[in-house]
């Protein structure tokens, strides 16, 4: 089982990749008459605002997650800020992110594509990471996994210092993706409406 694990752990974006854009050409496809007329009017405010809200959400948990762990993961328990209060802070938002996505698809389809792409976070990714974490950092991590939760945060936890250290490399890299993730409502508006 640890080979599974290793293998999911190391080509879980592979995975994830293909699961949502699965969901997102079935979503397009099953929602636009061939025609180019749309079988549904378009995304109504207050799901263009819920969206938008997880999107912004999302994006702004993974660069506070990434502030916090951006380059010591396996040297040390990072257990301040965000990691203070869930173990999986950076996959959560991923999750928030992609929820995003199916507000804007209007889509239970993708909906139900991220809980599959939670559920092997979980079964598969989080047993392989955690085991790895045991192995390098010892008791300091058996005690970290004890006392946070795996998703659901407890903000009674809450702990944080005065100062931290960045990784500037790790920023830049996640600036780039939020780039990219902020331009994707307007995308999927794109193709829904002028390609498809």
């Amino acid at each position: 089982m640890q080979v599974v694990h290793m293998f999911c752990f190391k080509h879980r974006w592979i995975f994830c990749t293909a699961i949502l854009l699965a969901a997102t050409i079935w979503t397009l496809r099953t929602t636009i008459l061939p025609s180019g007329g749309v079988t549904q009017p378009p995304i109504d405010v207050m799901e263009s605002i819920g969206g938008w809200g997880l999107l912004l959400a999302g994006l702004g948990l993974r660069f506070w997650s990434t502030l916090y762990i951006g380059g010591r993961k396996s040297k040390a328990v990072v257990d301040l800020g965000p990691y203070s209060v869930c173990r999986n802070p950076l996959y959560i938002a991923n999750l928030l992110i992609f929820a995003s996505v199916a507000l804007f698809l209007r889509s239970w389809v993708f909906m139900a594509s991220i809980a599959s792409v939670a559920g092997f976070y979980h079964f598969f990714v989080i047993p392989y990471e955690e085991a790895n974490l045991r192995r390098r950092l010892g008791s300091a991590y058996d005690e970290y996994r004890l006392r946070v939760p795996c998703w659901i945060p407890n903000f009674s936890l809450y702990r944080d210092s005065k100062f931290i250290s960045v990784k500037t490399k790790n920023l830049v890299g996640e600036a780039r993706r939020t780039a990219v993730w902020i331009l994707v409502p307007f995308v999927l508006e794109f193709i829904r409406h002028e390609i498809w």
